[in-house]
Order: C-alpha cells, then structure tokens, then sequence
C-alpha cells in the first residue's frame, strides 16, 4: 500500500520531485565548484594524478611521460622545447630514469637533466636553475598503524623505511640512523605491506603513481607533509654558458606569459588542491551525484510507470479494435449467410413446386409403362402364337426386330422415368430446412451418393476420368444428411472447376479409422492446386479466387461451419500444378458419448 501511494504521489507530482533535488544537486556543484577556485595555489602542496604513466624519461604524468605513439610530453617537456624556441638551441632529450638522482649524478654522456632535485651530492656535480616547479612529499602508512603525530621525531624509531634513491632520503640522510633502507620505493612499499615496517615518505605524484599501480592491499597514503620539494633544471658543471641559456630561457618566458600558460596547461589549480579541501570537494560532487542519481531514478520510474500505462491502454485499444474489426466480419458473413440462406430457401420453395409439378406426370408415365410393359408382353405373345410373319412391319419396325428390342426400350422409359423422380426426390432432401427433427444417423455414403446424382451433369462435362470408392458398411454417424450432403457437393465442385483438362482425374472415396472412430469424405483432383500463402485463410468469409466467374468465397466458410457443428474437421492439402485434396473427418458417437457431448456443448 505504501508503495502504490508513493507512486502515485510521483505520478501526480512528477516536477516537483525532478525539481527539488535538482536545486539540491546544483547548490552541492556551487559548493564545490567554491572550494575549487577558493584554493591558494601558494599554501597548498602539489597533489598529482591518482594514475600515473611511467614513461622512460624518469619522470611521471603531468611532468614528463611518454605517448602511445612514442612521443614524449609534458610540463617538463614543453617548458625544455619552448626554452629552445626562446634561446635558439636545440636540444635533445634523453631517455634516463631522472628521479633517480644518484644515477643522474654520475650521468657523462648529457649536458642537462631536466628533472633533478638539489641535494648535497647532486650540487657536486651540478649547477641549477630556480625551481620551475614544487611538489610535497607524502607519509604512506601501513593499514592498521596510527599515523604518527610529528613524523619527524618518529623517522628514527625504528618503524620507517626510506629508499635511498628517493629525493626524501637525498635530503635528509644524514637526519636518518636508526630506519629501515631499500634501494627502491616499489621495495620499502613491499616492506611495509610484509609487515617489516609501518611507514615511509615519498615524493606526493611517485606515491601515488606507485600505491595505484602496485595495488598493494595493506599499504595506504595517510596524508601530505610539511615539507616541499623542488624540480630544477640542472647543468653539468663547467658550462656557464648552458646554465645561462637556461636561465634566461626561464625569465624570457616568464616575460612573454608562455612559462603561465605551460604551468596553467599541465599544473592546474586542480593539482594544487590540499588534502582538507579536496575532502570537501569529493564530499560535494559525491552528494551531487547521489541526488542526480535519485532524480534519474524518480525519473526513470515515472518514465516505466508512464510507458507501462500507455502500453496497456493501448493493448486494451489494439483489443477493442481487433474485436470491433471480428465482431465486424462476422456480422458480414453472418449477413451474406442469411442473405445466401435466403436465396437457398427460395430456390427450395421453387424447387418444391417444381418437383410437384413434375412428379404428378411423371408419377403417371411410370404407371403407363409398367401397363405397357404388361400389355407388350401379352402382345408379343399372342403374336407367336397366330405364327406372326417375322418380315411384316409394324410401325415401320420388322415384327422380328420389334420383338427384341421393344422390351428393351419399356425398361429404358421404366428406368428414365425412375431416375427423374430420383433426382427430384434429391432436389426436395436437400432444399428441406435443416430443423432439428431432421437430425437423424445416416450414412455418410447415402450423402455422397446424393450429390453425385445431383452432379452427375456438371461431372461429365468436367472430367472423363472420375474414381468413386465407397467402402460398404460403414458406421452411421448422428447430423443432419442435406448438410453433409451440401458440403460434398461445395467440395465436388470446387474439384471439378478447378480441372482445366477432361483426362485430369478427380477421385471421390469414404473410409472408416476404427482407432479414432471417425469416418471420412477425401475429394481429390488433379487440377490447379492452391497456393501455399492462401492455405490459412480459405475457411475466412469473403475470400476467393473466382470472384470474376461469380465466386462469392462462403462456399469453405459455410462448409467449415457445418463441419465443426458436426464436431468434425476439415483437412486440405493442395500442391500448385499437381492437385488438391480435402478430407472430412466425422467422429462416430454412441447414444452416451452423443448425450455427453451435446451436454457439453450447451
């Protein structure tokens, strides 16, 4: 309950909740957006890149660091290569490991290091310009181990260790006597995290490049020191003339404004943010992003919630029409069934008119054959028996040809006169209204009989090649015989106009599946086929393909009908260019299944 009221309560109020973290979102950026631009670059030490790229130069990102492509770049480059420009020399840089410092002093083969730290030792060696740049060194502490107070009355208590070819170490050797020593700060790193010692100082962007990359798990920063450290170009001593090029390349670009635009480039206030203030920082855009997140969620919700509801409106308007456009084609069907159930029973009225009026003298002809057929026998008798001349005519007939053949030609009359009142006896079943006193067993061969009787016409003038297999004694099945009979004849006839040629066969057969008790009406033909795309919708109302000869596409709907309500189906199965066969399958029921089975369907 809760949660449907507050989606609802989103719903309703969908701007106001966008709105109001928004405000919130936007005074968290001013707020950090204040601490960022309020930092004193003077009072705040260097605080480097959290991922540094370690390029063979020596030095780390942003001071120096090497491309994808090979090329180096950064502040200490661009200053060196400006410095050429300004002073016209062209200088070469070497790659070297320029934070080592003891290596650089012993270095015979460059006349400048870029990046070098003034200590005891290297001022042997070298001369210096002022400091371009300034960085702080930072304490790295094992996890677990409090940071101490006053680092400096702790260096020698035996739990710091320094790497000797660290700046620290360069600086303050002789401050250091009792103090674990490594030749690298990736080792003394390794030591603290062993456990052998708590904590060391390095260089603030190498502890952070190294902490980041050795991701070692037991090892952490603790915070910036108060001590500075200065990166200097540095010239070999005995070359005045260099270290002045040097020198005056720094104030020529200080002058022209290149040495502010290189520092602002490469060492933004964005490096020069203390630890407090940077705190604050994440603090805010942290919160800021919290609430933009919540926003995005509200309105991600609301956007879900929104497309759930259109997407179900539209459903139940995708139903509605879909049920509107069946309800629609069933009236149309519903109303060409009547309209065509109107035309049937008014060609029944006709039909049962005429069959009157032609059973009375055709009821009369049969009574005067059967007399003659009496009388001629007597005649012919009496006849013989007077020694008739065989060679006289009568009739124009010589009495020996009309002797043989005039029995003959009664019984033709006899049995003409017999196949008229057959076919009108036909013409009334299958006009009768289908009430339900009519629902009796049949057979279903007594139906296909009847229609090829009816059909027997419109079947010699389609086809000379016509196969009928009734297999005898089939069980009766319970419905109405006209409509069975009604859908044969819809069927046999769609067999016969769709044979263009007299020889094509068209083959009507009757057969009985014990196991499935059901019998079955196959009509094949060898005429056009259907095609395959139109197999689905041959039982839909309206649809046909002899539209221009008359078709009116509700033979195989009304047919499909009768069969269902026979509890029965229709198969097809039709091949283009090789023929069509359909197949009726009626299920035989007994008195019990046949009450159980109309129970079920009312």
């Amino acid at each position: 309950m809760f949660w449907e009221h507050f989606f609802r309560l989103v719903k309703k109020h969908a701007m106001l909740f966008l709105l109001i973290p928004l405000i919130c979102g936007f005074g968290a950026t001013l707020i950090a957006r204040h601490e960022f631009t309020s930092s004193d670059p003077s009072q705040n030490s260097y605080y480097g890149y959290k991922q540094s790229i370690l390029a063979s130069l020596g030095a780390y990102a942003p001071y120096a660091f090497m491309e994808k492509g090979g090329m180096l770049d950064g502040y200490i480059i661009q200053l060196t290569r400006a410095i050429g420009r300004e002073m016209r020399a062209r200088i070469d840089i070497v790659s070297r490991k320029l934070d080592d410092t003891q290596e650089s002093a012993i270095i015979r083969d460059v006349d400048v290091v870029l990046c070098m730290v003034q200590t005891e030792r290297t001022r042997q060696y070298f001369d210096f310009t002022k400091p371009y740049a300034i960085n702080t060194f930072t304490l790295v502490k094992r996890k677990g181990a409090t940071a101490p107070s006053d680092y400096h009355n702790a260096i020698n208590a035996g739990r710091f260790v320094f790497n000797t070819d660290g700046a620290y170490y360069e600086l303050n050797h002789e401050k250091i006597s009792n103090a674990g020593l490594a030749p690298t700060a990736e080792d003394a790193l390794r030591m603290i995290d062993s456990g052998q010692y708590d904590y060391t100082v390095l260089e603030n962007y190498t502890a952070q490049r190294i902490v980041g990359m050795m991701y070692l798990e037991n090892v952490e920063i603790a915070g910036d020191t108060d001590e500075i450290v200065e990166y200097s170009f540095a010239v070999r001593k005995g070359n005045p003339e260099l270290l002045d090029i040097f020198k005056r390349g720094m104030v020529k670009l200080q002058n022209t404004g290149q040495f502010s635009k290189i520092q602002s480039r490469w060492v933004e206030k964005r490096f020069l943010i203390s630890q407090s203030s940077r705190n604050v920082i994440m603090s805010s855009i942290m919160i800021g992003v919290g609430i933009s997140l919540f926003v995005l969620l509200l309105f991600f919700v609301w956007t879900v919630m929104l497309q759930e509801e259109v997407g179900i409106r539209t459903a139940e308007l995708s139903s509605e029409i879909e049920v509107r456009k069946k309800t629609e084609a069933q009236l149309l069907a519903n109303q060409a069934q009547l309209i065509q159930a109107d035309k049937l029973a008014a060609i029944g009225t006709l039909a049962s008119g005429i069959a009157h009026e032609i059973n009375n003298p055709n009821g009369l002809l049969l009574l005067n054959i059967s007399f003659m057929k009496r009388l001629s026998c007597d005649l012919l008798n009496k006849l013989d028996e007077k020694k008739q001349d065989e060679e006289e005519e009568l009739a124009g007939i010589p009495y020996s040809m009309l002797k043989e053949h005039l029995p003959n030609l009664l019984n033709d009359m006899e049995v003409a006169s017999t196949r008229i009142g057959e076919i009108v006896e036909d013409l009334k079943d299958f006009s009768r209204s289908d009430d339900k006193e009519w629902r009796e067993y049949f057979s279903v061969n007594d139906s296909v009989r009847a229609a090829l009787r009816l059909l027997e016409h419109n079947l010699r003038k389609s086809t000379s090649n016509l196969e009928i297999k009734l297999t005898p004694g089939l069980p009766k099945i319970y419905g109405s015989i006209q409509k069975i009979e009604q859908v044969v004849i819809n069927l046999i006839l769609n067999a016969s106009q769709s044979i263009d040629d007299p020889s094509k066969r068209i083959s009507v057969s009757t057969s009985w599946n014990p196991d499935r008790k059901e019998v079955s009406i196959s009509v094949e033909d060898e005429g056009c086929g259907i095609p395959k795309e139109n197999l689905p919708v041959l039982r839909d109302p309206f649809f046909t393909t002899k539209r221009d000869t008359g078709g009116t596409g509700l033979g195989l709907s009304i047919s499909d009908t009768i069969v269902k309500s026979h509890r029965g189906q229709l198969d097809i199965t039709s091949k283009v260019g090789k023929g069509t066969k359909v197949t009726l399958y009626l299920p035989v029921l007994d008195e019990a299944e046949l009450k159980d089975d109309n129970e079920k369907l009312s």
